[in-house]
C-alpha cells in the first residue's frame, strides 16, 4: 500500500509539471528581458556600429506557450524614413525544446500623414535560453506588404546581450 501510495503522488508530481509546463531546471521565458543588438549598416559619429536597446515582455502560463511584447527604446536616426512611425513590436511563443521557444512577431509601418499601413515586418526564429538569465536568438525578419507579399528578407542569429530584468531588492543609491 505504501508504495503504492509513492508512486501515485509521484505520478502526480509529474502530471503537475506537466501541466504548468516547468522544464524541471527552473529557468522560463516569462518576464521582462533587455537587450540590446547592433544594427549595421547605421553607424555612430565615431564610425562605431549603432547598438539599438529594446525591452522584451513574455506572458504566459506554465512554460509552454504566450504572448510577447517588444519595446525598442532607441532605433538608428533614419532607420524609419520621415512621415512614418512604427507599431509596438507583438508575438506569440511556444515552447519547442529544452530551453528553446519559437516565435514570431509583427511590426506595422505606418504614413503619419494618411493612417495607412505600408509595411509589416514579421520576424519569426528561435529564442535559446543560455541560461536563466542570459539568451540568443535565431530570427529571420520578413518584409511584408499590407497585402502579404513578401518583398525581401535577412536572417541569422542576433549578436548582441539580451538579459533577464531582476528585482533590485537594495537601493544603489543612497538618499540624503
Amino acid at each position: 500500500m505504501r508504495k503504492a501510495t509513492i508512486i501515485a503522488l509521484f505520478c502526480l508530481m509529474l502530471t503537475g509539471i506537466a501541466i504548468a509546463g516547468d522544464s524541471g531546471n527552473g529557468c522560463k521565458l516569462q518576464g521582462t528581458w533587455i537587450g540590446e543588438v547592433p544594427m549595421p549598416p547605421f553607424t555612430n559619429p565615431d564610425g562605431s556600429v549603432f547598438m539599438s536597446t529594446f525591452m522584451v515582455t513574455y506572458h504566459g502560463t506554465g512554460d509552454n506557450k504566450g504572448t510577447e511584447v517588444v519595446e525598442w527604446i532607441n532605433l538608428p536616426p533614419g532607420f524609419l524614413p520621415k512621415g512614418v512611425s512604427a507599431s509596438m513590436e507583438r508575438g506569440v511563443w511556444e515552447k519547442s525544446g529544452p530551453n528553446r521557444y519559437d516565435y514570431t512577431t509583427l511590426v506595422y509601418r505606418i504614413w503619419d500623414a494618411t493612417g495607412q499601413i505600408v509595411l509589416i515586418l514579421r520576424a519569426s526564429g528561435t529564442k535559446i535560453l543560455i541560461d536563466c538569465d542570459t539568451m540568443s536568438l535565431e530570427t529571420t525578419y520578413e518584409f511584408l506588404l499590407p497585402d502579404g507579399t513578401i518583398i525581401g528578407c535577412s536572417s541569422g542569429i542576433v549578436e548582441g546581450s539580451i538579459h533577464r530584468m531582476r528585482v533590485q531588492k537594495q537601493p544603489v543609491c543612497e538618499l540624503e
